[in-house]
């Protein structure tokens, strides 16, 4: 009989250490090899959330960490980062709490169309690509930051930027405006102002800097060209306006296309378009307010074919140029056959 009580006490006592233990590893004890990146979905199951941390092969304890997730209500979306120093008690109260770490995403300086904007923020962010076009038609919602809706490419700065994974549209848009005013102070108003352009105006202009070329050093004679032009009362002759208005679609801008009818058609209607063709850079911006001191009127791909351009100010000495960059496609066509 005592020996019985001997073993029931004994083994009481195991139990009762075995579950201190387990109280105190999960509670003080790190149960993390390395820090844990966690996107949490919509919907998203505790049981699949385990196995994701189970299987990035920095979890000491699965046992540990199943116990205190028994103590977790459910799951709140967003972006959270375990660390090496958390217990497996720590981890659930920032799961539990929703301390989410903001993440790093990066506007691209290439968007020429509303879909772009979409896909660039979509695969980035808990946004979904029709959510961010409707909100790109959202006439109201522009009107909220004195433009037009269809001036959207205005607003948004290419950049990289710190935000919550879950950010809405308007959380994303409000950052645009925000870096939107920054770009427009005082200074850069009263330079467009010397240069009888809107913001917009420069917006629009700038953007087609944007489409010509990729080479940054050349913006501001690219810049200087057509604001040449705009003074002479010239027609701009922009074919990034045509490839606009045929969705970037068209391999080659040939003459028919330019005879397309279109407020957008600079072949066909002087001055500016109605709005951007595409998202313009802060380099492009800042070379129309700060256009190179020139009088070219003219300017064609470089016969060098190395992504630069060749200006002239008269139209004799832009077809001669023209003829040269020409003739060295035909001369790289012929050597590579």
């Amino acid at each position: 009989m005592i020996a019985t009580v001997f073993l029931l006490v004994a083994f009481s006592l195991i139990c009762i250490s075995i579950m201190l233990y387990h109280v105190y590893y999960d509670r003080y004890v790190s149960n993390f090899k390395d820090k844990i990146s966690l996107y949490i979905y919509p919907d998203m199951s505790k049981e699949l959330l385990l196995e994701q941390i189970k299987s990035s092969g920095n979890l000491k304890s699965y046992s540990s960490l199943k116990r205190a997730f028994k103590d977790l209500d459910s799951l709140k979306k967003g972006h959270y980062i375990i660390n090496e120093t958390m217990s497996s008690e720590a981890a659930v109260r920032v799961l539990e709490h929703a301390w989410q770490e903001p993440v790093n995403i990066v506007i691209s300086r290439h968007l020429r169309r509303a879909s772009d904007i979409a896909k660039n923020l979509s695969k980035q962010l808990l946004l979904d690509s029709v959510t961010v076009m409707q909100a790109l038609g959202d006439s109201t919602l522009f009107a909220g930051y004195g433009l037009s809706h269809k001036d959207y490419f205005s607003l948004i700065f290419p950049d990289t930027y710190n935000v919550y994974w879950t950010a809405s549209i308007k959380d994303i848009l409000d950052l645009q405006k925000k870096e939107y005013d920054k770009f427009w102070t005082e200074d850069n108003l009263r330079k467009a102002k010397n240069l009888s352009l809107t913001p917009q105006q420069v917006a629009v202009l700038a953007s087609i800097v944007k489409g010509e070329s990729n080479y940054v050093p050349e913006y501001p004679r690219i810049a200087s060209v057509y604001l040449n032009r705009l003074r002479k009362g010239m027609k701009l002759g922009a074919d990034p306006t045509i490839a606009y208005i045929y969705d970037y679609k068209l391999n080659r801008i040939l003459n028919k296309h330019t005879r397309t009818d279109s407020p957008y058609n600079t072949y066909m209607y002087r001055g500016l378009p109605p709005h951007p063709i595409c998202v313009p850079t802060k380099d492009c911006l800042e070379a129309v307010l700060n256009p190179a001191n020139e009088k070219y009127l003219f300017f064609c791909a470089s016969y060098k074919l190395d992504g630069t351009h060749i200006f002239a100010r008269t139209y004799r000495e832009h077809k001669a140029n023209a003829r040269k960059f020409y003739k060295a496609i035909k001369d790289r066509a012929n050597k590579s056959n």
